[in-house]
């Protein structure tokens, strides 16, 4: 009979910075116990991560017959460790007592490099500028700007082989091509995201429709929500939907198609397809909301 072993997780380089400084203060108490790290989830893996330290010490020894004053001591004797202990690219931010009073609370950081100079990056995506900062990107159509569940690879994934540090700021439909801009550290994202919540940043579309607008510039405004029965869509709906807007402009017309420019003022989902489908005009080859027998050919 063969006995399989568990398979042990490799320690983390902030896990072993925790238990380097843990060492150090549990040497200067006297104090000889394990330490058990659980590492908690968190979204973004470039924001401080958050370590819990089960105070195991409280079941090893007392100090001043007080389980506050054991959390307090051993707080102060990590406190002077904290600088002590350096791993390449790993940092803790700060360490805390939880409000159980029974866990040490560990805050750290990993320095991510802003590029790897070794990797090439995907020849599906193609830089239009790049600086310390922000990129400039042409995503292609059919192509996700971030991944999904049944989709791993994207714009975002792609760009993260060679920029770990890169952050999306917005987003293009899977089937819309055109120009995305992302920020390659935390500095840039907050700024761009500042500026596309205060709308200070213009987006403008280009699309082919169905049909001529009536009339031929002006604005769109409709209340959208997602859709119940439809786990991708969004529909119109008066009573409960969001206010959204896009102004536009029919810049051409022929053979039953237009050329529209389109300028979203808001940033709903599916905005601009589902206002164009609104007017009778939907975009050529949206094959969410509108596709033609004809359109199954390439476009």
């Amino acid at each position: 009979m063969v006995i399989k072993r568990k398979h042990q997780k490799e320690e983390s380089g902030n896990e072993i910075v925790v238990k380097e400084v843990l060492a150090l203060a549990l040497k200067d108490l006297n104090l000889s116990v394990d330490v058990r790290l659980h590492q908690l989830n968190v979204k973004d893996g470039f924001t401080p991560i958050t370590t819990d330290i089960p105070l195991r010490v409280f079941h090893a020894k007392s100090i001043n017959g007080s389980m506050a004053d054991v959390g307090n001591a051993l707080l102060k004797a990590v406190q002077m460790h904290l600088s002590a202990v350096h791993i390449a690219g790993f940092s803790i931010v700060s360490v805390e007592i939880d409000s159980t009073g029974s866990r040490l609370v560990f805050y750290t950081r990993q320095t991510l490099p802003a590029v790897l100079e070794g990797v090439v990056l995907d020849p599906r995506i193609k830089i239009l500028y790049i600086d310390d900062a922000i990129a400039v990107v042409d995503k292609p159509a059919n192509f996700l700007s971030v991944e999904g569940v049944d989709h791993p690879t994207s714009v975002y994934s792609l760009l993260k082989l060679k920029y770990p540090q890169v952050r999306m700021v917005h987003r293009l439909d899977y089937e819309t091509s055109g120009i995305l801009v992302v920020a390659l550290t935390l500095e840039a994202a907050q700024h761009l995201n500042t500026q596309f919540r205060e709308k200070t940043i213009q987006k403008q579309y280009h699309a082919l429709i169905h049909g001529s607008l009536e009339p031929t510039s002006g604005n769109i405004e409709i209340k959208i929500c997602p859709d119940p029965n439809h786990r991708v869509k969004q529909m119109i709906d008066e009573n409960y939907g969001k206010n959204s807007l896009t102004n536009y402009k029919q810049l051409s017309s022929h053979d039953g198609t237009s050329y529209v420019e389109l300028n979203p003022i808001s940033g709903r989902t599916h905005q601009l397809r589902i206002h164009l489908y609104f007017k009778g005009c939907p975009i050529i080859g949206d094959s969410l909301y509108y596709l033609d027998d004809a359109e199954e050919k390439s476009i």
